[in-house]
């Protein structure tokens, strides 16, 4: 009844995406992007990752190169954001690539490739994500590309 007419523009809301001052009551977040992690290597700090030469790292570090990048829904960040892994967060490193980017997993022991690495879902809103990147929550969900294998689950 608080909202006009009889009919509500629902949205992204169908994703468990709200505005923080209307968050309706039993939902949550219905999307999660997930990816695996392809390797983890050792790096000397003073090292930059990939394409980018503006962070290099402060200390020597563990990094995970991530299946995933700008083309398939990640904003092309530099070195901001994070992602679950074995339910702890790890920083982005570097510039998110085209079909790849690198995670600083130096404080999360026993990371290995196979892992998988959530960007949103898992503890991370749409809302927390869509900040670290500079977009509109509702971007992070129109950006996946069709590559991205779509998982329904229930009826």
């Amino acid at each position: 009844p608080e909202y006009r007419f009889d009919a509500v523009r629902s949205g992204t809301w169908l994703y468990g995406a709200w505005h923080p001052s209307f968050p309706p009551d039993g939902c949550k977040l219905a999307a999660r992007l997930r990816a695996r992690i392809t390797q983890v290597r050792p790096v000397k700090a003073g090292e930059c990752l990939g394409y980018d030469s503006e962070h290099p790292l402060a200390r020597d570090s563990i990094i995970a190169t991530v299946a995933c990048g700008y083309y398939d829904g990640i904003p092309r960040a530099n070195a901001c954001g994070y992602a679950v892994v074995r339910d702890m967060r790890a920083p982005i490193a570097g510039l998110v690539m085209m079909d790849q980017m690198t995670l600083d997993v130096t404080d999360i022991p026993g990371v290995r490739a196979g892992d998988a690495v959530t960007f949103y879902g898992d503890g991370i809103s749409l809302l927390e994500a869509s900040k670290w990147y500079g977009v509109n929550r509702n971007e992070l969900i129109v950006r996946l590309s069709r590559r991205v294998r779509r998982v329904y689950i229930g009826e």
